[in-house]
């Protein structure tokens, strides 16, 4: 598909957008919502953007998809942390952080990204340590490159495998064990 004007890049990228914005989230909704406001600031610079170079273009998509995410993560924790939450009949609602059922599911949540990062690991030892050093240890996807001899496009592409893995396998416990 050539891509000549702003309707075009849209519907190109949309989808890759979404699926960038549910690999970081992994709610499928708000990934959706996510996508809709990357486009919606895309759309002030359609004017500036150069449609004729589509590497350029993904990474653009990629960019101001990851900061959106960002934004929302930043958003939600300061919600947690500073403002009252209240029910439809105006009522507060406990603290989240001072719930014992919370710090149950929050910790139950902990072992099960343990059991998954653990399984990443065994199932394919060189994107578990590519997804570390490049999330925990704060190394650039071209550093990791390096290291490997692979492309920095090749690291991205495994940590995004790496995370949907992650996801699937989140659900997979979660479903298991709500089923007991």
């Amino acid at each position: 598909m050539i891509i000549e004007n702003f309707d075009d890049f849209y519907d190109e990228y949309q989808g890759f957008s979404a699926y960038i914005a549910f690999c970081m989230t992994g709610d499928k909704e708000l990934s959706r919502d996510i996508s809709q406001e990357v486009f919606i600031s895309l759309f002030k610079l359609k004017d500036r953007l150069d449609y004729s170079n589509r590497y350029r273009l993904r990474k653009l998509v990629l960019k101001v998809t990851t900061n959106k995410c960002n934004d929302y993560f930043r958003k939600s924790l300061a919600k947690q942390r500073f403002c009252s939450i209240e029910d439809e009949n105006g009522r507060e609602i406990a603290d989240e952080r001072n719930n014992p059922e919370a710090e149950i599911l929050r910790m139950e949540e902990a072992a099960y990204r343990k059991l998954v990062l653990e399984g990443l690991q065994k199932r394919n030892p060189m994107n578990y340590d590519i997804l570390l050093k490049t999330k925990m240890h704060r190394m650039t996807a071209a550093e990791v490159a390096s290291e490997y001899g692979i492309t920095t496009n090749n690291v991205n592409n495994r940590n995004l495998r790496s995370k949907a893995w992650m996801i699937e396998e989140m659900e997979k416990l979660c479903r298991q064990s709500h089923k007991k």
